[in-house]
């Protein structure tokens, strides 16, 4: 931007140059200058060095975070003099003015080229062959849906769903066929962000050889692939073949080129067909052999420039897959664009079974589910949650039957469109016989009280010697019998036989140990039964302690530690997936906590104190340490308690923002539901990053809040969200970027 426009840009502000020098100046002067203009500057930000509104318009990216932390309370420090509120306001008004036109004059970059990551490149290939399985096992699914309830809904979730999580189990996926390695996650957690999905020449490699298996594999035949007759089925006229490779390559080259092939590239692939069959191969080779090179060309493999198209953008977002021929026909009619038709094309795209695809990908990954499928909790402290480890077949373990309830609770406020508050603080849960148990805390070892167990030994004593005595009374009695009578006999021996039984029966513990080992095993097959148990239950939150995500087993138990829980941890999710205001990383200089440091009866709160007095540290820990301690009194697995092992009571009382007090979970999710318009645009900036699959601009967060703002009078509600995202600019505004990936 050059200074003449920044010039122009600044006189058309209202006496902004005055307002800035004037006011802005001043106030961060007094209130912000001591850290960021002193001898030391912290967080690489020296508000010292602006010295006009001309030099400040440059600095979109700085009044972005200027903006996001004033409005959260973040500055000035809790230790520092605060603004008075109607400084704060006017400040805020002033910057996020500042903002809109900074971001609206500077140049916007070109989307950058992405590769397909491994969930885009299953569905493609799913969806261009209409294959009835997936390429490869796929792990980062973490909810395989037994119950097909997001296509024949009318609006409202079923009560009982059948859903299992096969993450852990040794599925394969088609014969032949090796999965590339699982892509990286970037800064906040999503898998399909354009700076992660590069490729090195070993993972072209890779490729080329995974085309060639995919079509090769006997997996690959007429019962498996829906589309075989267009595309491998041999034209019952020899003479037709070259006219009939065009017309299916021309279709199928579309399709997965995401754009109207040129001539030139239509050319080149329908000679090497040619030579295929003239070199003597079947039709049939030959059309696998010529798609599998264009499922190794950077075309299919990339996302460029030239593919996206608000087409290609739409079908990435909602079905992790190139468009369909119904949004293809759209762009090439110029019509997608228009509001009616797009608006009529999200209904669709929403509707489609396809829609599962986002339901797989977007929530596990905003909120870091996958995290839970690694937790490994001390077996002293948690027995239960390994209890299926030792099953190879049968991998299993608590966390497979708690990550399923914050994804069902997902899929319910996405299908009843409910505000996205009820993400937080619910008035119901999905949840199967084991974690009903499990948070009632029915899953335990089975008490052994040993003097009782001695009483019933003496009991069993007792009755034992009275059933001996019944039995000598019926043998008498059966030789009392002259002659035999042969129906009395029968009758006689029977009752023999059954009090023998019961003889047994009592007689066969007698050792304490033996009867605790014999009940516990017992009780652990009924655990494992409902370990492998699909059904899971809409209850209502009677409790609120429970319910919502932030309070689920799942979250809980990844934000812990294997012998304690970590409030750190819990509080960094809370920050970064419920706030989106992710803390910088903790200084080298820093050591971690020594928890065996000081007296054994202090409490985790009690030892961080200490820590905290750390200067680097106090700021950040202000803001991370109230919200995970607001959840101590849940254990490392999600279990309640009052205490601590020490017998010291749980202290979870705090501040929210610096303007909510808590006294337990239950006010403190009450809390984050008063601040519905900040979790809101938290939310949004999650689900538009994922939705561009890249990192957010200035411009892109004046796009957040207009949609907040448009979504504000219905509660923020999911698919409204959803729907505002992709009406926003920063989604349908397509950069031009001349680049491209080749052929």
């Amino acid at each position: 931007m050059s200074a003449a426009t920044i010039a122009l840009l600044v006189c058309g502000f209202a006496d902004a140059s005055d307002e800035f020098a004037s006011f802005v100046q001043p106030l961060l002067a007094k209130h912000c200058i001591k850290c960021h203009g002193g001898e030391k500057v912290k967080g690489k930000v020296n508000l010292k060095e602006i010295d006009s509104a001309t030099q400040f318009l440059t600095k979109a990216e700085l009044i972005k975070e200027m903006v996001e932390v004033i409005d959260a309370r973040d500055m000035p420090p809790e230790d520092e003099p605060q603004l008075d509120e109607n400084d704060r306001t006017k400040l805020l008004s002033f910057l996020k003015q500042f903002l809109h036109q900074a971001a609206s004059s500077a140049k916007n970059k070109p989307d950058p080229i992405r590769r397909l990551n491994r969930f885009q490149y299953n569905n493609a290939i799913r969806d261009l062959f209409q294959l009835d399985r997936n390429v490869f096992h796929l792990q980062e699914k973490l909810m395989t849906r037994q119950t097909d309830y997001l296509t024949d809904h009318n609006g409202v979730m079923p009560d009982k769903v059948d859903v299992a999580c096969l993450s852990l189990t040794q599925r394969k996926g088609m014969q032949w066929v090796e999965a590339f390695p699982k892509d990286l996650r970037a800064t906040h957690g999503f898998d399909n962000q354009a700076n992660q999905l590069t490729l090195s020449p070993l993972l072209l490699d890779s490729f080329l050889q995974l085309s060639v298996s995919i079509l090769e594999s006997p997996d690959f035949n007429e019962q498996t692939v829906g589309n075989w007759n267009d595309y491998f089925k041999a034209p019952a006229n020899d003479h037709d073949r070259t006219k009939s490779v065009r017309g299916r390559l021309s279709r199928f080259l579309t399709l997965a080129f995401r754009r109207p092939v040129e001539r030139a590239t239509l050319d080149r692939y329908v000679a090497y067909a040619r030579a295929k069959l003239k070199d003597g191969h079947s039709f049939t080779d030959s059309m696998k052999k010529v798609f599998s090179a264009a499922l190794s060309s950077p075309n299919f493999l990339y996302r460029s420039s030239a593919d996206l198209n608000l087409a290609s953008r739409l079908s990435f977002f909602l079905w992790g897959s190139g468009p369909d021929q119904e949004l293809l026909d759209l762009v090439s009619k110029n019509q997608l664009s228009q509001p009616k038709v797009l608006e009529d094309t999200i209904d669709r795209m929403l509707a489609d079974p396809k829609i599962e695809r986002f339901l797989d990908s977007f929530p596990s990954q905003w909120m870091q589910l996958e995290n839970v499928l690694g937790a490994n909790p001390d077996r002293a402290k948690a027995r239960y949650f390994h209890l299926m480890r030792s099953y190879r077949d049968n991998e299993r373990p608590a966390s497979t039957q708690m990550v399923l309830e914050p994804l069902l609770l997902f899929d319910a406020v996405f299908i009843e469109n409910r505000p996205i508050t009820e993400l937080i603080a619910p008035a119901f849960s999905y949840q199967s016989e084991f974690l009903r148990n499990w948070y009632a805390r029915k899953i335990a070892l089975p008490s052994f009280n040993a003097e009782e167990f001695a009483q019933e030994v003496e009991a069993n004593e007792k009755r034992r010697t009275e059933l001996q005595a019944i039995i000598a009374a019926k043998q008498k009695e059966m030789k009392a019998l002259i002659p035999p009578a042969a129906e009395a006999r029968k009758k006689l021996l029977a009752a023999i036989k059954a009090t023998q039984q019961r003889i047994n029966k009592i007689s066969k513990i007698t050792d304490p140990k033996r009867e605790q080992v014999r009940r516990a095993r017992e009780y652990e097959n009924v655990v494992r039964r409902q370990l492998l148990a699909n059904a899971f239950e809409r209850i209502p939150a009677n409790d609120l302690r429970y319910g919502g995500i932030i309070t689920s087993a799942a979250t809980l138990t990844m934000t812990s530690g294997t012998k304690r829980t970590q409030p750190i941890s819990r509080g960094a999710w809370v920050i970064e997936v419920i706030l989106n205001d992710p803390p910088p990383p903790p200084p080298n200089d820093v050591p971690p906590l020594d928890e065996n440091a000081g007296p054994k009866n202090l409490t985790i709160r009690e030892k961080f104190a200490q820590h905290r007095e750390h200067p680097d540290c106090a700021g950040c820990h202000a803001r991370i340490d109230p919200l995970g301690f607001a959840l101590e009194n849940f254990d490392l697995v999600g279990l309640w308690r009052d205490q601590y092992e020490n017998g010291r009571d749980v202290d979870v009382s705090g501040t929210l923002l610096r303007k909510h007090d808590f006294s337990d979970v239950v006010s403190f999710k009450e809390a984050l539901v008063k601040e519905d318009r900040r979790f809101a645009k938290a939310f949004t900036a999650h689900l538009l990053r994922f939705a561009l699959a890249r990192e957010l601009t200035p411009a892109d967060t004046l796009a957040i809040d207009g949609i907040v703002a448009q979504t504000a009078p219905e509660k923020f509600r999911l698919r409204s969200l959803i729907r505002e995202v992709i009406l926003s600019n920063p989604f349908r505004k397509i950069e031009t970027n001349l680049a491209s990936p080749g052929n």
